[in-house]
């Protein structure tokens, strides 16, 4: 842990993000870090925990249901967007939550990143944990880069595969489809109702008289 602090320094980071892709309860392997050590790493760090589907769990893989999708989409855009998902006071409410569920958005420790937050030119590095980081790793990444980077399923799984080998199981291809699908039709409700308020604002801005028409297009030119 202290030399993957090294190397977040190292690269210009002040704060890392660590995204477990295990489950509560799982055999982590010699070496691993586990949820308390993270609480007790020197630098400040974000702890965000998708449960993928574990090894042995591969035969016979629960359902994807929207409930897995939605988490992993809150999550990447968190990861993405520095997203408080819960406040400092709340995280001994995460920690109840992840011990008795296994599923927790995030889990803030301390008071220590409020202090970084200062930092104008703070930076994080992010870190996807599972056992082997060829299967459960894999599923996030690809998760992130479509939802946060706009690449298509080939695009992601192209560029993760320049940088190392990967080795998903066909269940874990079935989840990153599925978020695939998932994704496209949120932004496909999104549009819609961004449509739907585009012409509720256009029927008042026409019924004004062409002074605050010209008006209104000005401010809207100088703001942008």
């Amino acid at each position: 842990m202290l030399e993957l602090w090294r190397q977040c320094l190292a690269r210009g980071g002040s704060m890392l993000s660590v995204v477990s892709c295990m489950e509560l309860g799982e055999t982590v392997p010699p070496g691993f870090a586990t949820l308390k050590d993270w609480e007790r790493f020197p630098g400040v760090v974000d702890y965000y925990c998708v449960p993928f589907i574990a090894p042995e769990k591969q035969e016979n893989a629960p359902q994807v249901g929207n409930e897995m999708l939605e988490l992993l989409s809150t999550v990447c855009r968190s990861v993405h967007m520095e997203l408080t998902i819960v406040d400092a006071g709340q995280v001994d409410t995460q920690k109840n939550l992840l011990d008795s569920t296994g599923f927790c958005s995030l889990l803030r420790f301390g008071d220590r990143k409020e202090r970084v937050l200062l930092k104008a030119n703070h930076q994080r590095i992010v870190y996807i944990m599972c056992k082997t980081g060829e299967k459960r790793a894999w599923v996030f990444a690809m998760a992130y880069l479509m939802s946060q980077c706009g690449m298509e399923y080939q695009e992601a799984d192209r560029h993760l595969r320049q940088l190392r080998e990967f080795h998903p199981s066909p269940a874990q291809v079935e989840i990153a489809l599925k978020f695939l699908m998932h994704t496209f039709k949120a932004q496909r409700a999104e549009d819609r109702a961004e449509e739907h308020t585009y012409l509720k604002v256009l029927t008042p801005v026409l019924s004004l008289s062409l002074y605050y028409r010209n008006r209104l297009f000005r401010e809207l030119e100088r703001l942008a």
